[in-house]
């Protein structure tokens, strides 16, 4: 039974069927360092259940974000680059979203998926 350690709320009720697929991207690294990192933290998730989907604002091309101005070029479509590393169906089990004590702007969620 996979779990899924994310990076982001993504509060899925216990029942709802989910996609979750990982990807990578290139990576960029000091002295020019190559090759590609996944992102196993950041995934997609679509609750098959309402369509909803959960997604990390890097993959749709963020830049940064100010409170005044929010956040900078976040789009449609996915960057160019990014790979499909694996795609997995299941079924939520378990789902609990973690905020540290320093307020809402580390918030994690933790899902227990079993896979179909």
């Amino acid at each position: 039974m996979p779990t899924y350690n994310l990076l982001y709320p993504c509060p899925i009720p216990i029942g709802h069927r989910v996609s979750v697929t990982v990807y990578s991207r290139p990576k960029n690294g000091l002295f020019g360092t190559k090759g590609r990192v996944t992102v196993d933290k950041e995934p997609v998730v679509v609750d098959l259940d309402t369509g909803v989907e959960y997604a990390p604002a890097w993959l749709y091309g963020y830049n940064g974000m100010t409170s005044a101005s929010g956040m900078h070029g976040v789009g449609p479509n996915q960057l160019v680059g990014v790979k499909t590393e694996k795609v997995e169906q299941g079924v939520v089990r378990q789902c609990r979203i973690f905020t540290n004590v320093g307020g809402d702007l580390n918030q994690w969620m933790q899902t227990f998926l079993t896979t179909e």
